[in-house]
């Protein structure tokens, strides 16, 4: 495999001074993915690996793989991630579903040789992907009755059918049900609440990214190949890659209404992706980003330049970037998260997590 560590900085556009985050995060609030309709919810409750919300009509199952030897005595570091029946609508018996079953099934089995627990669980559940969402498209054309709670937390919460310009989509859906992934963790003494990474793959690295900017909680954000909308920078030319005009024509609910404003002038978007992911800076918290060398859609040289773009807000702050406060590699192949990519990032968060 292949490492690419990138070196260099990127940007001719200056991060905002550390008092500008909280004006900065609300634009890409405003512009990209959406408001909250808010933090943690009174009608939320736990039982066992489940999260009820709504008072237990919406309900969320988490898989929880613990390493050996976690106890309350010595509880380990968490992985957060959605996993890969989110693609799928589900676990089906078809090859890709369960190509997807092994691969996130390999991920749990070395986290958990490295020490660290792994928690996962469909996002379809918390709020519907593709596949879903036109599984339910057709059985509303066939006056059939769509099943409890179909589209999730915006059943419960609203940014449904009566969203406004700004409320959230999905990602930030996503985002929102990942930090009370982090609640229910704060309750479980063999794991250790202070010290959690958020991760995730495409459209789940954006998510992962969201959650890392909108709650400090998480110390350490893995996003992997996430592309437009994550790690890639907007204005850089790469007409391999996919822009802002394919994405919110092929997945509108992704995002904010407000986010097609900038279809088609992704070289004129006012704050770009590298500023969204130094909101994550801190003393005390980290950001790794990932490509693959063949993912052209994703652009991998965007992301690459996003995260050194990144590394300034840690240097602003007078501590080293890349190679310090953020990492990036780029493995050989294509669109792909494997345990290749997941040991890279653990040896970043053993020193780190």
């Amino acid at each position: 495999m292949e490492l690419l560590v990138a070196g260099g900085l990127f940007g001719a556009y200056a991060l905002p001074p550390v008092s500008g985050k909280d004006e900065l995060r609300k634009w890409f609030l405003d512009n990209v993915y959406g408001h909250a309709p808010l933090g943690r919810p009174a009608d939320m409750a736990f039982t066992g690996n489940r999260i009820l919300f709504g008072g237990g009509r919406l309900k969320v199952d988490l898989t929880v793989s613990l390493p050996p030897g976690a106890s309350k005595e010595k509880p380990c570091p968490v992985l957060v991630m959605g996993d890969f029946r989110t693609w799928n609508n589900g676990m089906r018996g078809d090859e890709k579903s369960l190509k997807q079953k092994r691969q996130q099934e390999d991920l749990d089995a070395h986290a958990a040789s490295r020490g660290y627990a792994l928690i996962h669980y469909d996002l379809n559940e918390a709020a519907p992907d593709q596949p879903r969402r036109q599984e339910l498209e057709r059985l509303k054309k066939q006056g059939k009755p769509l099943p409890p709670c179909p589209y999730g937390l915006f059943d419960i919460y609203g940014g449904g059918d009566d969203r406004t310009e700004t409320s959230w989509g999905t990602i930030r859906a996503w985002a929102w049900c990942h930090s009370r992934v982090l609640d229910w963790i704060e309750t479980q003494p063999m794991l250790d609440a202070k010290r959690v990474a958020v991760l995730g793959h495409s459209r789940l690295g954006k998510t992962a990214l969201c959650a890392g900017v909108t709650d400090g909680r998480f110390k350490v954000v893995y996003s992997n190949a996430s592309g437009c909308g994550g790690a890639k920078l907007n204005r850089m030319p790469l007409p391999r890659s996919e822009h802002i005009g394919q994405i919110v024509d092929r997945f509108p609910y992704w995002f904010c209404k407000r986010f097609n404003v900038w279809k088609n002038r992704d070289a004129e978007i006012a704050h770009d992706q590298d500023e969204w992911m130094g909101l994550i800076a801190s003393p005390t918290r980290y950001l790794y980003v990932a490509s693959g060398s063949e993912d052209h859609w994703a652009g991998p040289q965007g992301e690459k330049a996003a995260a050194e773009g990144a590394a300034k807000a840690w240097e602003a702050l007078g501590l080293t970037g890349m190679g310090g406060h953020v990492g990036y590699h780029c493995h050989k192949g294509p669109h792909d998260l494997g345990v290749r990519d997941l040991k890279l990032f653990l040896d970043f968060c053993d020193t780190r997590l």
